[in-house]
């Protein structure tokens, strides 16, 4: 295995593993908003558990929803899902279709300067508008 398939495998490998690890976030934090959101309204139904506890649950779901709205994960997985494919797709640009290896690292470089371009970033508008009324 050459230097430019082992980038490309490592690279390949990173993304993957990036991609899946904002998915879970995402997933993670909508989860949990949806299970504090239940407990909180059997809490203050019930009024079981201390006030701050009941504050606490009430307030969490809000916290969750934004922290996935502002760190974008779900956005940021599908970006790193493209990128992943694209690096896959020049893998077998060089290993199947006899493509040579500067062609293929021009296009890797090409790839990388557009991913850059649209990374999704954070979305601290919200944060911004979050103490107007």
């Amino acid at each position: 295995m050459n230097t430019l398939e082992k980038e490309l495998s490592g690279e390949a490998k990173k993304t993957a593993k990036l991609a899946v690890k904002n998915y879970y976030f995402a997933f993670v934090c909508l989860l949990a908003a949806l299970v504090t959101n239940g407990l909180a309204v059997v809490f203050v139904a019930t009024d079981f558990g201390s006030q701050p506890l009941r504050a606490t649950l009430t307030a969490l779901p809000g916290l969750l929803i934004l922290v996935n709205q502002v760190f974008k994960f779900d956005v940021r997985s599908r970006w790193w899902w493209l990128k992943h494919h694209k690096v896959e797709a020049l893998q077998r640009g060089l290993r199947d279709q006899g493509k040579d290896a500067a062609s293929i690292s021009a296009a890797l470089s090409q790839v990388q300067l557009e991913s850059e371009g649209d990374y999704p970033t954070f979305d601290i508008g919200l944060l911004r508008g979050a103490g107007k009324s």
